[in-house]
């Protein structure tokens, strides 16, 4: 099989698209790397390799669907963090790995070492919700979602969630969003710290949803956006079954050099293959 990686000059990326074209070529595949300006040329590979949400992937991700291209989705992984080897996420034909995301039960190790709490928080009495917001980059890749503008949106959705308080916690580097009136200041810190403090967690496509399920605050994901907590919506949400989420979702994320090595080819090769 032939994949192609479609990158921007930028070393992060480099970096990715080289530890994964030495997975690949190991494993008996033919691998090259295009600039991301050039998507348009998926039609000479067998998979095409996309990087980030954000332009041209964006198109290249829209032409991939509409041509029935297969496609591995690279991004930051979910638990990335600070003071700690980069780990980067990747998805066959979506943006997250939703389908075939519970259907092995994965070794807990790389969970325990990626340093999310794990817990089973109870609410207090009168706990607000909580709202997490993606940014207008991320809200353009979900084309079933009204008000196409995302601030449009997360003001309406606001006013539908009750009978509690919502506290508006809108993506970081999102430098467009605006306070929403009637919702609660977002105290600020780690999410894990104001994940404490309340009754459920809303979102559309952040990947909070992780860090509450693995808290143990229910989540809801709305209708039209990817979510890599789509899987366990319809599943008991007790210990065992959340934290088999959490194991699985560390199986889908990888350090460079794990991906040089191929280990998280060997969990991909017999779905595309």
């Amino acid at each position: 099989m032939w994949f192609r990686f479609f990158a921007a000059d930028k070393p992060r990326e480099h970096a990715l698209a080289q530890a994964v074209g030495q997975g690949i070529r190991d494993a008996g595949h033919t691998f090259d790397i295009l600039p991301s300006s050039l998507w348009a040329r998926t039609d000479e590979c067998d998979v095409a390799c996309i990087w980030g949400v954000k332009n041209p992937s964006r198109a290249l991700y829209e032409r991939c669907m509409r041509t029935d291209k297969r496609f591995l989705f690279f991004d930051k992984g979910i638990t990335m963090r600070k003071g700690r080897d980069n780990r980067y996420r990747v998805s066959l034909d979506a943006l997250y790995p939703t389908k075939y995301l519970m259907r092995k039960k994965r070794n807990a190790d790389r969970f325990r070492s990626s340093g999310v709490w794990f817990g089973d928080m109870e609410a207090p009495p009168g706990a607000p919700a909580l709202l997490l917001g993606s940014s207008q980059k991320a809200h353009d890749w979900h084309p079933d979602v009204y008000p196409r503008d995302a601030m449009q949106y997360y003001d309406s959705l606001a006013m539908e969630i009750g009978p509690e308080p919502v506290i508006w916690r809108p993506k970081p580097s999102w430098r467009a969003a605006e306070p929403i009136p009637g919702t609660l200041p977002d105290p600020g810190g780690p999410l894990e710290e104001v994940l404490r403090g309340v009754s459920r967690v809303i979102c559309t496509g952040s990947s909070g949803s992780f860090y509450a399920i693995a808290a143990g605050v229910p989540v809801r994901i709305m209708r039209g956006f990817s979510n890599i907590a789509i899987p366990i919506e319809h599943l008991p949400f007790d210990v065992d079954t959340r934290w088999q989420f959490c194991a699985n979702v560390c199986y889908t994320e990888w350090t460079l050099d794990e991906y040089r090595g191929g280990q998280w080819w060997d969990e991909l090769r017999g779905l595309i293959e």
